[in-house]
């Protein structure tokens, strides 16, 4: 299974990059209350890993970034999939746009791949196997680091732009260094790695799509996630967005992370 699924997430990163270098993305935003982007990247790598995923596994369920339509009963086998995280890196040339394909059974992931194109990087794992990088034939498993202090730690805290939201003031924190850029997939990889400690979503616009395939592979590697009060992250709930967003680290750091976060909460 893992192979199919990596395979339909390589394909999927084809039909991006064949968008990657035109001079008009066509960018246009999904909602008319918030700047939400997309592109016809991110439409057509979505209908076809909806077809491909239909075709090997006609009885799962399906949620996509991109589709309105979404499963009814999370309590199944349910595919969480966003064909293009970090649309706005995309937009910008950038690079750390990312092919999230999970798979969830009774609200747990168990399978997951993260795929950046444009670097050649593709993160998989399945719950039990471990999880392991495999960039243009090269393979590594991965590990997080043990870091547990804050001043050594490499971080993501991610504001909201709206102001005056509960944890706008955890900016602040007082960190060895700040990484920026990417989806938000990607980030977690970073800590999947070994290369950051911590990754807080103060800005509360996550969504399952954003978090499900990453969490396998993060855990895999002896990290973890929850959210921002410390409980399971819950793919049952009928709505795509995470209610109280997430919390990802190595897990060294984890309790401090969520200590720190009810400061503000």
């Amino acid at each position: 299974m893992q192979d199919k699924i990596i395979d339909i997430a390589r394909e999927a990163g084809k039909i991006i990059l064949g968008y990657y270098h035109q001079k008009n993305l066509n960018v246009r935003s999904k909602d008319k209350t918030r700047y939400d982007p997309v592109t016809d990247a991110d439409i057509n790598a979505d209908e076809y890993i909806r077809k491909r995923l239909h075709e090997e596994f006609p009885s799962d369920g399906i949620l996509s970034e991109e589709t309105k339509a979404a499963p009814l009963d999370y309590s199944g086998r349910v595919w969480v999939v966003d064909p293009l995280d970090g649309t706005n890196e995309f937009a910008q040339k950038k690079d750390g746009f990312s092919v999230n394909i999970g798979l969830c059974e009774n609200g747990v992931p168990i399978l997951g791949v993260v795929y950046c194109p444009l670097r050649g990087e593709l993160y998989c794992a399945e719950r039990g196997k471990g999880a392991y990088l495999e960039n243009r034939g090269k393979y590594k498993w991965l590990k997080v680091s043990r870091i547990n202090l804050f001043p050594k730690s490499a971080a993501v805290i991610k504001p909201s732009d709206k102001g005056n939201m509960p944890l706008d003031e955890i900016v602040n924190l007082k960190v060895k260094e700040r990484i920026e850029g990417d989806s938000a997939a990607m980030k977690i990889m970073k800590i999947a790695a070994g290369e950051v400690e911590f990754y807080i979503d103060a800005a509360f616009m996550a969504s399952k799509w954003d978090t499900c395939a990453a969490q396998v592979i993060l855990e895999e590697a002896g990290g973890k996630i929850t959210d921002l009060s410390g409980q399971p992250l819950n793919y049952k709930c009928e709505q795509p967005r995470l209610k109280n967003s997430f919390a990802a680290s190595n897990g060294a750091i984890h309790q401090k992370v969520i200590a720190e976060i009810r400061k503000y909460l």
